[in-house]
């Protein structure tokens, strides 16, 4: 595989406590339906609009590496790991979800590789790397 096209950057933000786990059950004529809870669709709006700024003018189309690093504000603690809620998979899932969404790629099964970290640091926000890898033929 041959790395061909890298993109970085770093989103600030205030990274949401709560995650698409969160999804609330509610019974509407007699059927049980999972719905997302309106501060859930506002962390999805907020991922879309920081996002947008940095998608590529078209979506990618082969494999893709991906690196998140999710740093969570605390000058006192930067550098070091968080081991508390909330779940780094929960995390990543709904982001990736957004950067579908907004067209990085077509679809996150292109994810062919991920690597994802929480700890504390200075500046809250995500760091986000995408390489795009074709195969060498």
């Amino acid at each position: 595989m041959e790395t061909t096209n890298v993109k970085k950057f770093f989103l600030p933000m205030k990274i949401p406590t709560k995650t698409f786990q969160a999804k609330k059950l509610a019974v509407r004529n007699r059927k049980a339906v999972l719905y997302t809870p309106p501060e859930l669709k506002e962390i999805e709006s907020l991922y879309i609009a920081l996002l947008e700024k940095y998608k590529p003018k078209t979506p990618i189309e082969g494999a893709v590496v991906l690196d998140l690093q999710w740093v969570f504000k605390d000058e006192k603690r930067a550098g070091r790991p968080k081991i508390t809620k909330p779940d780094l998979d929960n995390l990543g899932k709904a982001f990736k979800d957004c950067m579908t969404t907004v067209e990085y790629w077509y679809d996150d099964c292109q994810i062919v590789e991920t690597h994802e970290v929480k700890g504390y640091g200075i500046r809250e926000g995500v760091y986000v790397e995408i390489q795009e890898v074709r195969d060498e033929e």
